[in-house]
Formats: structure tokens, C-alpha cells, sequence
């Protein structure tokens, strides 16, 4: 492995921060050998003020000379950059009002811009945890001048019975539930959805089953999957909670499954949920 370049780019971002000594060095020995040229120059003849020119032609100008070093030893771009932060800190020093009214404009403005990214981020960049998240799709309801609307449970029937190009279709429906029937009352987060919405999202429980589609009907039997965080912290990870009842909102269901602890799903940021 040739290390040699890794040790040059040290050696310049070394020299960055010991910049006035290098430039010390350096024009000491440009001096020494400017003498060196003027001395071979008078003994040539010429004059002082003749010697001293024909030196510096020699040596392609001191200041030129200085400028190749720097960019040779050195960083300009980092450089460059460190000046003008000294100067601005200088700035901001010398006008304390201004100061202020700057460190606000910059704290807004990064606020926003970390706002915005996180969203894009969310939205846009970072793929949704399940198989083939392309794939997927929310349907809405658009109207011309209103706002979207998600698809209420007739239109969902429809939408299933004539749909010929989706592969699987299903629905969720999320809120705020009270769970009984297992110690003290707790609120959690449930989502109610028919018996093709895990399989859509290619999740499949840790423990136990899916739903059922004799479960999937309006009068057929009240199934519950648990959350793994509810069922950690509510049934302490019990392996038997398969086949017993809880009681969301004073309606029976009976545990058929676990989630697994990967899946999270409205909410990332709240860990106790019922899905039923």
C-alpha cells in the first residue's frame, strides 16, 4: 500500500495550522539564495542594483516564488476559508447588534432547511421498511378545490370488488382506544384494518397468525394482533397470551398474534399499539 500520498496531504494540512512558521522558513531561504545569486552577480561584474535584478529574474520573482509554495506546502481553499471566518468573527466582535440579528437569521434559517430535509428525507428518500416499497401505493379521494380526502369504507368495497390492477388492496383506520380486561384500564393506539394489510406490507407476526377472513367481515369473530411493545409492557412478553381476551373499548377480541418489534406502524414514535 503507497502511503506516500496520504503523508503529503498531512504534511499540507500540518502546515495550514503553522502557517507563519513556514512562511519564516521559506523567506529565509529565498533570502539566502537571492544573496547566493547577487553574490555571483558582483563578482561578474555588475552592479548591486543590476546583481539584484538578474537575481530576482533568476528566482522568477519573490512574491511569485511565495505564492507557488503555498499552494504547493499548503491548503488555499481551507486557508482561505479559516481568513474569512477570523474576519467574520472580527465583524461580528466589532457590531454586537449585528451580531445578534445574524446568529438569529442563521439559527432560522437552519431550522427551516433541517426542517424541510427531514420531511424530504421521510417522504421522498428513505424507503419505506417493507419488501418493495415501489410497489405501494395510498389511494385518496381528489376534488377539484378541496382537500384530499382518505377513502371512507363503501368506497373502499367498490374500489376492491372492480380493481383489476392492484395486487392486493386494504384498509386502516387508526385511533386512540382504552384497553381492558388485563390489569388497570390503559389508553393505546389501535388501528382497525382488514385481513390483507399485513400480508400487503409483506409483515408477517413473530408469534401466532394473521387474521382470518371469516375475522374480516362485520359480523364475523373480533381478532386482535398485539404490538410488540404493548405486549412487552403490558403482558410482560407472555408467550400464552395467544387465545385470551382483552377488551378495547368495552368490545371483546380475542389475541390470534404478535407484531414483530421492527414493524411500527402509524406512529414510530409511540410504542404501545393494538391492531385489531
Amino acid at each position: 500500500m503507497n502511503l506516500r500520498p496520504l503523508r503529503c496531504w498531512l504534511v499540507r494540512l500540518f502546515s495550514v495550522f503553522h502557517r507563519k512558521q513556514r512562511e519564516q522558513e521559506f523567506a529565509e531561504e529565498l533570502a539566502s539564495h537571492l544573496a547566493f545569486h547577487m553574490e555571483d552577480n558582483l563578482r561578474a561584474g555588475m552592479s548591486p542594483e543590476e546583481a539584484r535584478r538578474q537575481a530576482l529574474i533568476k528566482l522568477g520573482g519573490v512574491a511569485l516564488t511565495q505564492e507557488r509554495y503555498r499552494e504547493q506546502r499548503g491548503l488555499p481553499m481551507l486557508e482561505t476559508l479559516i481568513q474569512d471566518l477570523r474576519f467574520g468573527l472580527r465583524m461580528l466582535h466589532k457590531n454586537p447588534g449585528f451580531s445578534l440579528v445574524a446568529i438569529l437569521t442563521l439559527a432560522l434559517g437552519i431550522g427551516a432547511n433541517t426542517a424541510i430535509f427531514s420531511v424530504v428525507n421521510a417522504v421522498l428518500l428513505k424507503p419505506l421498511p417493507y419488501p418493495e416499497p415501489g410497489q405501494l401505493a395510498q389511494l385518496r379521494i381528489v376534488r377539484s378545490g378541496k382537500p384530499d380526502t382518505v377513502i371512507g369504507s363503501t368506497a373502499f368495497v367498490q374500489v376492491k370488488a372492480q380493481s383489476q390492477s392492484l395486487a392486493r388492496i386494504a384498509a386502516y383506520s387508526g385511533g386512540d382506544m382504552t384497553l381492558t380486561g388485563a390489569g388497570a384500564a390503559e389508553g393505546v393506539v389501535a388501528g382497525a384494518v382488514t385481513a390483507d394489510f399485513f400480508p400487503l406490507l409483506g409483515v408477517l407476526p413473530a408469534l401466532g397468525r394473521n387474521f382470518t377472513q371469516e375475522e374480516d367481515t362485520p359480523n364475523g369473530p373480533k381478532a386482535a394482533i398485539l404490538g410488540h411493545g404493548l405486549w412487552q409492557s403490558r403482558f410482560g412478553g407472555d408467550l400464552n397470551v395467544l387465545g385470551r381476551t382483552v377488551t378495547l373499548n368495552e368490545q371483546s377480541y380475542t389475541v390470534v398474534g404478535i407484531l414483530p418489534a421492527r414493524f411500527q406502524y402509524p406512529e414510530p414514535g409511540r410504542r404501545n399499539k393494538a391492531s385489531h
